[in-house]
């Protein structure tokens, strides 16, 4: 909804460069001259990232929850908020065993399993939460793939996983499938 706005902006205003790549690619996003752009939205998935845009020395907005203590402004939801309605929408389906499918050193990512734990762990003795894998790669390749086949085997069933993002979900599932888990009976994934 953000990157449409802003798009819908860009189109009414003119003058705008909309770009809508991986973060592998935003160094070589960065124009040659300051005097290219007047300032940048941005969503910084790396340090490398940071180091290569802040060297324009432009305004920049950053759009991601990746690394919350740049001195950046920075628009981004709230994470723990996400994962408090993660839980409360798996309790509501009536499951009791809960587990996070996460991403290493992310602070969004830490914020939204911080919200899933309160909800599970105000919600009693009867639900318990299990485990939390926290992945390496931003984009999951077949090591995390492997490692989410070993971990959603040793989940009791039923289990609800709260997963970061979309890519990670499509990660979730397919590993579900690999190790003849069904969704949602056995995995419940949100």
């Amino acid at each position: 909804e953000l990157l449409r706005g802003i798009n819908e902006y860009g189109k009414q205003h003119g003058h705008w460069f909309l770009y809508f790549g991986h973060s592998s690619d935003i160094s070589q996003l960065a124009p040659r001259e300051k005097s290219d752009v007047d300032g940048m939205i941005i969503y910084l998935g790396t340090r490398k990232d940071y180091q290569a845009i802040n060297s324009l020395r432009v305004p920049i907005v950053n759009i991601g929850s990746a690394y919350e203590d740049l001195k950046l402004p920075t628009v981004y939801p709230d994470n723990e908020d996400i994962g408090r309605a993660a839980a409360e929408h798996l309790i509501s389906k009536g499951l009791s065993n809960f587990a996070c499918v996460s991403i290493a050193d992310h602070a969004g990512a830490d914020k939204r399993v911080r919200g899933f734990l309160s909800v599970v762990t105000a919600a009693g003795k009867s639900h318990r939460f299990i485990d939390v894998i926290k992945l390496r790669s931003r984009l999951p390749g077949e090591a995390d793939r492997a490692a989410l086949v070993d971990f959603l085997r040793k989940l009791p069933h039923p289990t609800g996983v709260m997963v970061f993002n979309d890519r990670y979900a499509q990660a979730v599932v397919e590993a579900a499938r690999r190790a003849g888990i069904r969704i949602p009976e056995e995995i419940a994934v949100v």
